[in-house]
């Protein structure tokens, strides 16, 4: 029978609410003391599933946390990438920050301004010249197409290498 959604796929299970967890705590909280002790024992002792429940309970994973630094950022990029490898030269901006700073710096509207574009009569002059390049190499083909030398795929007969029996 098909499992739905909502319903116990084990009708013989345990019952909801079957385990008094409260009642279960209260039994226990007068032997705490000593439970732990005998793990702890048990962890010294060698038992590795006592060491690692006590240390996932006891000491959390760490978990990174990024420095606080004030970096400042104000004036032209080069000044801010300047102040953020001297920071990481002193040890006070870990490098993965030190590269979020960088692209931050070099992300704001003075470094934009600060590129210098081509002007258009350059741009003009670098799309004639791809232009004529590409014109050239058309011509060549052109002619080696011509002259024999150029004609595409090699026809079945010519290949050089028998053909495989099986595929």
């Amino acid at each position: 029978m098909p499992w739905k959604p909502g319903q116990s796929g084990n009708k013989t299970g345990r019952p909801r609410g079957s385990i008094n967890f409260a009642k279960l705590r209260k039994a226990i909280a007068d032997d705490i003391p000593e439970i732990l002790e005998a793990m702890v024992a048990a962890a010294k002792g060698g038992d590795v599933a006592a060491a690692k429940l006590l240390l996932d309970r006891a000491l959390p994973p760490l978990k990174p946390v990024a420095p606080t630094f004030p970096l400042d950022l104000s004036g032209g990029p080069s000044e801010a990438f300047e102040r953020i490898v001297e920071a990481v030269s002193k040890g006070q901006l870990p490098l993965d920050t030190a590269l979020v700073a960088a692209q931050i710096a070099a992300a704001t509207p003075e470094s934009a301004q600060a590129l210098e574009f081509p002007a258009e009569e350059e741009l003009d002059a670098l799309y004639a010249k791809g232009i004529a390049k590409m014109e050239a190499e058309k011509a060549r083909v052109e002619r080696e197409k011509a002259e024999g030398k150029r004609g595409g795929m090699p026809k079945r007969t010519e290949l050089t290498e028998p053909e495989p029996e099986a595929w």
